[in-house]
């Protein structure tokens, strides 16, 4: 994971949206009131944190890129502590301080870890230059590669100034995503990546019964909107992926979950980040969910580092990795549970070239879960001689586990995997290059079950030194 932590960002990030202060205050309740049936808070301590874009805007210089902020704040104490705050970060602001506008602010009371109550302090309507901000966007666009437009519909994102960003960004060929608000999202049309939380997703399309009912009206909305991806964040379920013929699936990897404030900002601020250190998109998300399952387990609007991230992503990288078919099985049978389809392969995977990725992204994208078995090291030097493994299993199992589309490994000691495949019948069973059906190990029990066998391509370049 040194290469996490060691990330060296290419491009600079341009977060715009609304700007919120979030006050926190912390106490123990051990008594009700005798005057009304509330709680008593024991007051011990307050502290502050950027919340809403600004919050963003803190993630993505935390994680350790480049970023400015454009918004709005009130000429008085809560915007200055506010704007004080973000440049300590490392944010560089480029923010309107008018005196028609009041700060929006919000406290929150916490009985330890747990919030009791929340209070917001802002007005209706409140006026904001449009003009003014418009130019400090249109002046800022072509400095940064990524722009994010952080929607909280506290006056800032318009639906007129909303537009005109994204044909600003786009002119200049600028990746944009969006964290929407509200019940109509067409004034986001265009934008690279749109990341609605279940409930905004909702709001819009209507009630998504199944998963199925979900991608549906989710591949509609991306098309009616002309997005490249369409990201939608599901709670405790992770996230699905949407883009052009394709859909994938993130499970959420909370450890714990204490307090869920913020966690759209992280989600939206990582995979801002992970961009501008040059990343795909699958890496970003990837990447963005291991940020987020950390960033609930904390008190309030948090930040993740790049050690955590990376941490936390080795041990993810760990447990795909099983040993006994028992343990594999009773996962496994709770993903068929939920409706997943399990495509399974196998290889010894010695030497991971380009060949390999693309063979396992191309099973991984046939079903919903791909489980690899590996052969082991001595299975491996029976079929390939006394001078193979390269690499022993442990070290390959790392490695095939480090990728998005590998989902699970178990390995084996038997010359073929025929036991693994008898014990978990997965739903389609893939190989490479020159296997027919009726050769393959497996083929007719996984059939006979009624599951699918699938022939794939080797990639061109790579069929005569590919043995997997």
């Amino acid at each position: 994971m040194k290469d996490i932590i060691n990330l060296q960002f290419k491009f600079s990030v341009l977060v715009i949206g609304d700007l919120i202060l979030d006050n926190y205050w912390f106490g123990n309740v051990n008594r009700i009131s005798p005057e009304a049936p509330v709680p008593i808070l024991n007051f011990e301590r307050a502290n502050t944190k950027p919340g809403g874009a600004s919050n963003v805007a803190h993630n993505i210089a935390h994680l350790g890129a480049d970023c400015t902020l454009v918004g709005v704040v009130g000429k008085d104490s809560n915007g200055e502590i506010l704007c004080s705050d973000l440049v300590s970060k490392k944010v560089t602001c480029k923010v309107i301080k008018s005196k028609k506008f009041r700060t929006i602010s919000k406290l929150r009371i916490m009985n330890e870890a747990y919030q009791i109550v929340r209070v917001d302090f802002e007005e209706e309507k409140q006026n904001v230059d449009q003009k003014k901000l418009f130019k400090l966007i249109k002046d800022s666009v072509d400095k940064h590669s990524v722009i994010v437009l952080s929607d909280y519909r506290k006056g800032v994102l318009t639906d007129e100034l909303t537009i005109k960003c994204i044909k600003e960004a786009k002119a200049r060929q600028k990746v944009i995503l969006a964290d929407p608000k509200g019940s109509d999202f067409q004034k986001y049309k265009g934008v690279t990546l749109m990341k609605p939380n279940l409930h905004e997703f909702e709001k819009v399309v209507g009630k998504c019964l199944t998963d199925q009912d979900l991608v549906m009206k989710g591949e509609e909305l991306r098309n009616k909107l002309n997005l490249k991806y369409l990201l939608i964040t599901l709670g405790a379920r992770g996230m699905v992926l949407l883009e052009k013929g394709s859909v994938k699936w993130f499970s959420s990897l909370a450890r714990s979950v204490y307090d869920v404030s913020g966690a759209g900002d992280t989600v939206i601020s990582s995979i801002a980040a992970m961009l501008a250190a040059g990343m795909g998109i699958a890496q970003a998300i990837d990447l963005a969910n291991v940020a987020a399952g950390i960033a609930v387990g904390k008190i309030g609007t948090a930040t993740v580092s790049l050690q955590e991230i990376s941490s936390h992503s080795l041990l993810q990288v760990q447990n795909k990795i099983y040993s006994t078919v028992g343990e594999l099985s009773g996962i496994l049978d709770f993903h068929r549970a939920s409706g997943k389809k399990i495509v399974m392969t196998n290889g010894c995977f010695d030497i991971l070239h380009r060949g390999h990725v693309s063979y396992l992204e191309e099973a991984q994208s046939l079903g919903d879960i791909l489980v690899v078995a590996l052969n082991s090291d001595s299975s491996v030097n029976k079929l390939k001689g006394q001078n193979r493994p390269i690499n022993k299993l442990e070290d390959r199992a790392i490695v095939l586990a480090s990728l998005a589309s590998v989902d699970f490994i178990i390995s084996f000691e038997e010359e073929t995997p025929l036991s693994l495949y008898e014990e978990i019948l997965p739903d389609i069973l893939v190989k490479g290059g020159d296997y027919q059906s009726d050769n393959m190990v497996g083929a007719s029990e996984i059939v006979k079950a009624g599951g699918k066998v699938k022939i794939l391509e080797f990639l061109d370049g790579f069929s005569r030194i590919w043995k997997i």
